[in-house]
């Protein structure tokens, strides 16, 4: 503002007329002087010399005059305007002493014609009448507070909107403009913005004047044909530096826990209490590092609470509390120690927040462990999850489970069932294992059961085979069109191998259905916008196959399993375990002598596995292309001038499975790229989280087994973007080691 008082304090007595009358002076001083010297000099000449100089004298004077007099005339000029065109408002707030305002003319970008008494004192000017432009006043621009004027009056809001639209050709609507000033601010460092956002006002007409805050308020004018804005001022400074007071105190919640401190002493033999003794100093260390409190709830459970001023300092260093946990050494060559921590910067009291931050911790434990899962306004962050979870013991867990998901079967007046697209054996099989316990649960009734899936699906096909000799399967399977007409009000919908609901195979139902049970063995993806329940995501089991075998072995029909059913359970697990090389628990052996007492045998099982010549192909294909990558990574690809195929996901996982023997390859990514898109299909020796990889592709899974898909047609960008994703996670990584 002082800029702008410089700037126009030189107009605020009008034009100057000492500069004009000082030049005429001398100048005329000087023509006198010389005629006299020449009347003196040619006295004959005299009334010759007197009339040259006159003439001389008027010709330089005029035009100082002349310039002089247009200023004066274009003064009281905006003078007569300002008065006309503002008249009747200056005469209603001619009293309102101490709210400033002025008259904006919206044209030319904008100008300012009339500032009264209080602005004038603000910004430190003299003169109320002005003609400047409006930028140099504040930030807004002459757009917007025009359109907020118009939008202000929707009485008579298609009175002007002809006017906003004659002033700014093919600008958007007013009510598309406004809105623009709401949006969420993107430079988190601006509190002004910020505290403008949270209480509902428009960004877009903030005002700062010297050390002062303020709001501005726009209503539209109608004079001489003419649209103006009277924009005047609210001064917000204390409210804004209330809030940013109370945001820069605002306590942040966060829930932490050692996650796999129990499992490294019972089945490493650290001793767990030294360990956790270690882990609760480095812990303490970090939570007076943030000026915050930290206390122990339960054993190896944690609350801290810290001002939300230090939470951007944890952002910037990716949470370092992760790795000084897994640095804390707990004897040789023995898996980290790590923690998983759900925090909460949300909520309008501490009740919601700790509800956030609860849901956050279990989000993070879902998600495998050793990561944070912060919530905030602006959405969910993760930071962390570079270490492979180690596997729990899950029986109670599948006990509970199995104990509501069977209360909810019974007072379900059907039931629908669905895997993920693109269904493999792992999906088809938990989903058939699903369907018996079902028909179990209400004593072998199969008429309000369903089974969506992809009826085109060869794996589908091979599976539906080995169950021919049971006819309460001949009406079982349903394809997504037909899904629909089967939801009732009670519906009961049960979704197996995938929380990623876009990918499932009808993800329409889940907005259609209110009861919902998820059995999954994936990585959470994301926070659901309904509640399941039950809620079964455990990244640590192999497959969901197991899991689904998981709740027959502790519920009432552990003997009602069939042969055929188990064989296909035992194939879900193959599949996902490859032949139980990968992600094979004692649980999961358990799982399988569970199935081999249902007389289920690996020799039946792998007979679903046998190849056709083109998959034969493709494996070739896919095994010549092979290339190293950063020195620990192999990328390998395919190409067809086809649309994707179920099986191409398949294909590509048994290729990167493969490729894994190669020597020095700590993970592998394998591409079947196709004219409507690409599957991507990652493994890993445990070093290299692929989950994390192929999330940022828009994909998912463990951490050593994950795949993606794309819709880029594209061999070369696809490419490029899988190594982009491994760059970035290298990144990460390296960020987090320091």
């Amino acid at each position: 503002m002082a800029n702008l008082q410089q700037k126009y304090n030189a107009e605020d007595q009008g034009p100057d007329a000492r500069p004009v009358l000082l030049t005429s002076v001398i100048f005329a001083v000087f023509l006198l002087l010389a005629a006299l010297i020449l009347i003196v000099i040619l006295p004959k000449q005299a009334s010759t010399i007197a009339a040259v100089a006159l003439v001389l004298y008027l010709l330089v004077i005029g035009p100082f005059f002349g310039v002089y007099l247009i200023r004066r005339y274009r003064q009281n000029n905006m003078v007569r305007e300002t008065f006309l065109t503002s008249s009747s408002i200056a005469n209603v707030l001619h009293t309102v002493s101490d709210v400033p305002y002025f008259l904006l003319d919206p044209s030319d970008d904008g100008s300012v014609k009339l500032l009264n008494g209080e602005l004038r004192r603000l910004i430190g000017t003299r003169t109320w009448t002005h003609n400047f432009p409006l930028r140099d006043l504040c930030y807004a621009s002459a757009r917007h507070i025009c359109a907020s004027a118009v939008c202000s009056r929707a009485d008579i809001l298609e009175s002007f909107r002809d006017d906003y639209f004659q002033l700014f050709p093919g600008a958007a609507s007013p009510e598309d403009e406004v809105k623009t000033g709401f949006a969420e601010p993107k430079d988190s460092r601006r509190n002004l913005q910020k505290a403008f956002f949270y209480a509902g006002w428009d960004q877009n007409m903030s005002m700062t004047i010297g050390q002062r805050n303020y709001l501005m308020h726009a209503t539209p004018l109608k004079a001489h044909n003419r649209l103006y804005c009277l924009v005047w001022l609210d001064d917000v400074t204390e409210f804004v530096s209330l809030w940013t007071k109370n945001d820069r105190e605002f306590p942040v919640l966060s829930y932490i826990v050692l996650d796999n401190l129990e499992e490294l002493a019972q089945y490493v033999g650290i001793n767990a209490r030294a360990a956790a003794n270690k882990i609760e100093v480095i812990l303490s260390d970090w939570a007076a590092e943030l000026h915050g409190i930290l206390r122990e709830y339960e054993r190896d459970k944690y609350l801290l609470l810290f001002p939300k001023e230090y939470l951007e300092n944890c952002i910037k260093s990716e949470f370092d509390i992760l790795s000084r946990v897994q640095k804390t050494g707990v004897g040789d060559e023995t898996p980290a120690v790590t923690v998983s921590i759900g925090m909460a910067a949300t909520g309008a009291n501490l009740q919601e927040r700790e509800r956030d931050a609860r849901s956050a911790l279990e989000l993070a434990l879902q998600r495998g462990g050793g990561q944070v899962v912060l919530r905030t306004k602006a959405g969910t962050l993760y930071f962390g999850g570079f270490t492979k979870p180690i596997e729990k013991s899950s029986a109670t867990d599948m006990r509970v489970a199995g104990i509501e998901l069977l209360r909810r079967i019974r007072q379900a007046s059907n039931i629908l069932i669905m895997g993920h697209r693109n269904p493999d054996y792992d999906a088809i099989a938990s989903s058939i294992g699903m369907a018996r316990l079902c028909m179990c649960a209400n004593g072998g009734r199969s008429d309000n059961l369903r089974i969506v899936s992809d009826l085109s699906s060869r794996d589908l096909g091979l599976c539906v085979q080995q169950l021919t000799s049971f006819p309460e399967y001949d009406h079982l399977f349903i394809s997504r069109d037909e899904a629909q007409e089967e939801v009732r009000t009670d519906t009961l919908l049960i979704i197996c191998d995938v929380n990623n609901i876009p990918i499932s195979e009808a993800p329409f139902l889940v907005d259609s259905v209110r009861n919902i049970a998820i059995i999954d063995h994936h990585t959470k993806a994301a926070e659901f916008k309904f509640k399941p329940n039950p809620e079964v995501i455990l990244p640590e089991a192999s497959s969901a196959s197991e899991l689904v075998a998981s709740i027959f072995m502790q519920c009432p029909y552990t003997d009602m399993l069939r042969k055929e059913e188990a064989n296909l359970l035992l194939a879900g697990i193959m599949l996902d375990t490859k032949n139980f090389v990968m992600s094979t628990s004692w649980q999961t052996l358990e799982v399988v002598q569970y199935l081999y007492k249902c007389n289920a045998h690996t020799s039946v099982a792998n007979n679903l596995f046998n190849q056709s010549l083109n998959e034969i192909v493709v494996s070739g294909q896919l095994e010549q292309n092979a290339r190293q990558y950063r020195g620990k990574y192999v990328l390998t690809w395919a190409q067809f001038p086809r649309e994707l195929k179920p099986e191409d996901r398949v294909l590509a996982a048994k290729a990167s499975d493969k490729l894994l023997s190669t020597q020095d390859a700590l993970a592998t990514f394998a591409i079947i790229q196709t004219t409507t898109g690409a599957v991507i299909s990652g493994r890993s020796k445990g070093t290299v989280s692929v989950k994390l990889i192929l999330e940022k592709l828009g994909g998912g899974g463990h951490f050593d087994q994950a795949g993606a898909q794309m819709r880029e047609s594209e061999l070369g960008k696809t490419a490029s973007a899988v190594k982009d994703a491994i760059d970035q996670y290298e990144n990460d990584v390296a960020r987090s080691s320091k």
